[in-house]
């Protein structure tokens, strides 16, 4: 009786899929990480992804797993895999997104405008959007007074359209005649960085 019960639990283990034992591997990985055992977390992602390497969960997890580990390389490669090998362009190009928020408001503006650009790279029609949403946020942030801030916004938001380029300049020229002293000096002077065609009004 005792072997009939083993064997009939060996059977159903085998006969699990796998993503409900890549499930409990994927636990295990997080919980490594959270104690900082990257070495062990990567042990257990490598395995996962050997296991099944046609599986875009496993790569797609295994990916948000790199990333808080800080290896950027292999969370890259394994978005790749999760994007060619299932529907995740757009989740992927959302954790970009918010991967480039992070690092503008912090002040990283290169390392914002890499996430954009990889944000817009799985996802393609998220471009215009949120080129428009980075204007509004830098407007809002620039109408506070904080033009350093609000460059980092419209610098990325210009490069992914040049038709920006005259709204900043025309927002600034705006927000400078509204000003006095130096406020008034410095927003004069952001609106030429963006467009010369408010120069005549200056």
């Amino acid at each position: 009786m005792l072997r009939l019960l083993v064997g009939l639990f060996i059977c159903a283990v085998l006969l699990l899929p796998q993503t409900v034992l890549a499930k409990s591997k994927i636990d295990m990985a997080r919980d490594y990480v959270k104690i900082e055992r990257f070495s062990e977390a990567s042990r257990l992602l490598d395995e996962l992804i050997l296991a099944d390497p046609l599986n875009a969960t496993i790569h797609y997890k295994a990916a948000l797993i790199y990333e808080q580990m800080g290896d950027h390389r292999q969370a890259d490669r394994a978005f790749r895999n999760a994007a060619k090998l299932g529907n995740y362009g757009p989740k992927i190009a959302k954790s970009y997104k918010d991967k480039g928020y992070a690092a503008i408001r912090s002040g990283q503006t290169g390392e914002a405008q890499r996430a954009f650009n990889k944000a817009t790279s799985y996802d393609p029609a998220l471009s215009s959007k949120l080129a428009e949403d980075l204007y509004y946020d830098g407007e809002e942030v620039a109408s506070a007074g904080n033009i350093a801030a609000a460059n980092n916004y419209f610098t990325i938001a210009c490069g992914m359209n040049k038709s920006y380029l005259k709204q900043v300049s025309n927002l600034y020229f705006g927000l400078g005649k509204k000003s006095t002293g130096q406020p008034m000096l410095n927003f004069f002077a952001a609106t030429k960085n963006y467009s010369s065609h408010n120069n005549w009004n200056i």
